[in-house]
């Protein structure tokens, strides 16, 4: 199975040193689209006796208890898949004494790929 991709050009963050610089491009997956949790679990049943309203099923808990554990301060380790955790962020300050916890905010989820998805992936 091939992956389809495209070239994008690399953007230069000071103007005068794209002035400078030559042009460089670099290179981007292109989605096929998006594989929803009806076709993940259609795909799944096809694969085991779990029916398709038990993966989804599977699929919604799994997003609450996510999202719940993550409030609690926990990371999510999902084997064979990679790690999931929070990022927050706040005002920039000089020092930690600046800030105070009603400012820290939630940012973003990071996910980290266990090493055996990246190298299947290879």
């Amino acid at each position: 199975m091939a992956v389809d991709y495209d070239f994008y050009e690399t953007p230069v963050p000071d103007e005068r040193d794209a002035k400078k610089k030559k042009k460089r491009y670099h290179v981007r997956a292109v989605p096929k689209g998006v594989f929803t949790p009806d076709r993940i679990a259609k795909a799944i049943n096809q694969q085991c006796t779990l029916t398709e309203a038990d993966v989804k099923a599977v699929l919604i808990s799994l997003s609450h208890l996510i999202s719940d554990k993550m409030m609690d301060g926990y990371s999510i380790h999902l084997e064979g898949i990679g790690y999931f955790s929070m990022t927050l962020t706040c005002p920039p300050v000089r020092t930690t004494k600046e800030i105070r916890a009603e400012s820290i905010s939630f940012k973003s989820v990071a996910f980290k790929p266990e090493k055996n998805l990246k190298d299947r992936l290879k």
